[in-house]
């Protein structure tokens, strides 16, 4: 399902709940809301200011306007160099760390459509169709691409009028630190979600399971309140932020040190591209112990997908198989 399909029917399932007939939508930013109709409305007595802001993160500016004070280095940064391209006319070819940042995917995705997805590390993704199979005679990698997959792009070349491009250059990445924040230095009733607190390189694909872990996070704090008034405790901001750290600093960790295998990659300050070599070097031991056994391949499909925790790449039998298993990359 696609983003703008999955978004619509989160919005739909939400206003179907009982207690929908409680929620008033309405688009805009802060305090003051400007309506679809232009008008502006002043809305007083925030319970909950949460920052959904995406990539922009401008819970920090709102919070230093409010004249609170942040640290510094809040906010860490690194640039992982790569672009992606779209093309809306499953198949996923990953390349080891050496070739770069690099997916090639073939993904049928909702209303009969495919999408095609091209990364490349320099400004070279084809921007028309006769553009396409030159660009992807030029991959290599530790294994070729499957020829089914050439034969399938070729088709679509061929057969579909018009495709849809979409060549975005992927920014910095970025995690605001504000669990470590001093106690008392953020407003109790302030919470950060999404890109507005951790920007994943999207490559990886954790966006959407960064979100619901805030979400679970979020709720899990608002059942905790065990008050006949819903007030927010002075303590809920903090409480927020370390839990949510404990959840999802993980994401933030290896999708991090993945990239910083690609060539390309700009570490963030303090950092070198040998930070985490042995977690690489681990990460290609279990792909490739994977592709032969299926625990690790259930081990590591559940760790990706946040069904289970990072430890249990670690039980001994999985470890076991995943160190003796010889390397495919």
């Amino acid at each position: 399902m696609s983003r703008s399909a999955t978004q619509k029917a989160l919005y739909a399932l939400l206003m179907q709940h009982p207690r929908a007939a409680n929620i008033t939508v309405w688009p805009g930013t802060s305090v003051i809301v400007r309506k679809l109709d232009g008008t502006q409305v002043v809305v007083d007595n925030i319970g909950l200011v949460v920052d959904c802001t995406g990539r922009i993160q401008a819970g920090m500016k709102w919070l230093e306007t409010a004249g609170f004070s942040l640290p510094d280095n809040l906010r860490c940064t690194y640039k992982p160099n790569i672009r992606y391209a779209t093309l809306v006319c499953q198949y996923i070819h990953t390349q080891h760390f050496t070739y770069g940042l690099s997916v090639t995917a073939l993904v049928k995705t909702d209303n009969n459509t495919m999408q095609v997805m091209l990364t490349s590390s320099e400004d070279n993704l084809p921007r028309s169709v006769p553009e396409i199979l030159p660009f992807i005679s030029t991959i290599r990698g530790h294994a070729p691409l499957a020829s089914w997959f050439v034969e399938t792009v070729e088709i679509l070349c061929e057969n579909c009028n018009e495709p849809s491009f979409d060549i975005i250059k992927i920014p910095e990445q970025s995690c605001v630190k504000y669990h470590s924040v001093p106690t008392g230095a953020l407003p109790s009733n302030f919470i950060a979600v999404g890109d507005a607190h951790i920007q994943l390189n999207p490559v990886h694909g954790q966006g959407v399971s960064k979100a619901m872990l805030n979400a679970i996070t979020l709720n899990s704090l608002l059942h905790s309140i065990d008050s006949p008034v819903p007030i927010i405790p002075g303590d809920f901001s903090v409480r927020y932020f370390k839990e949510n750290a404990a959840r999802t600093k993980g994401l933030w960790d290896a999708t991090r040190l993945h990239d910083y295998g690609s060539l390309s990659c700009e570490p963030m300050a303090g950092e070198t591209r040998d930070n985490g070599r042995l977690a690489r070097w681990f990460e290609l031991k279990l792909i490739s112990a994977a592709t032969q056994d299926e625990e690790v391949a259930s081990v590591l499909w559940r760790v990706r997908n946040m069904v289970a925790a990072d430890r249990a790449l670690l039980a001994p039998t999985v470890l076991w198989k995943a160190l003796w298993t010889r390397s495919l990359f």
